[in-house]
């Protein structure tokens, strides 16, 4: 069983941050993929029948929030949000990502290898609420929440090309991202 956190000097905040993570394992069931809502940290790991191992962690925004004894955020309005919903395929990591103090900004999609090696960024003008991975059609589905404040349903067949982008805590999110 894998019980670690990652690195910290503040081990309670970063158990009460992880208490809002998501996670997604590719349909193979060989790889597991979590990221940081408070904060923005994924971690990628190996799944077998009697182990989970980490493969990679990329700490993009540190969890940084005031809390009280028992680990509960006192103020929100100083927390970078991070990594919303995630999915995966048995290529990639479909993480969506927010990088700013809003928490109704979570509107890029960042796509990472199981390697940790971010391929691409897509910025839209919805908020994700929950996203899915289809292998049959190889397709990304999500429900977001439109600027109109419409639930839709999205489709994105998304391309293998690489486009150098960064992720992290800022107004943008992401340099470069379409």
């Amino acid at each position: 069983m894998y019980d670690r956190f990652p690195e910290a000097t503040d081990t309670i905040l970063m158990k009460s941050a992880w208490r809002n993570s998501s996670a997604a394992l590719s349909p193979d069931g060989k790889r597991l993929a979590s990221g940081l809502y408070f904060g923005a940290i994924l971690e990628l790991f190996d799944v077998d029948d009697d182990s989970i191992r980490q493969r990679h962690i990329e700490y993009f925004v540190e969890p940084e929030f005031p809390y009280d004894k028992w680990g509960n955020p006192t103020d929100f309005e100083v927390i970078t949000f991070g990594f919303g919903p995630l999915c995966a395929s048995n290529e990639r990591v479909y993480a969506t990502y927010n990088g700013t103090k809003d928490f109704r900004k979570m509107d890029y999609l960042a796509l990472f290898n199981w390697n940790g090696t971010l391929e691409r960024v897509y910025k839209t003008d919805a908020n994700f609420v929950r996203t899915a991975y289809d292998a049959a059609s190889n397709t990304l589905f999500a429900i977001v929440l439109s600027p109109e404040g419409e639930y839709r349903l999205m489709r994105f067949d998304p391309p293998i090309h690489r486009l150098s982008a960064a992720l992290g805590a800022s107004d943008t999110a992401a340099d470069g991202a379409e």
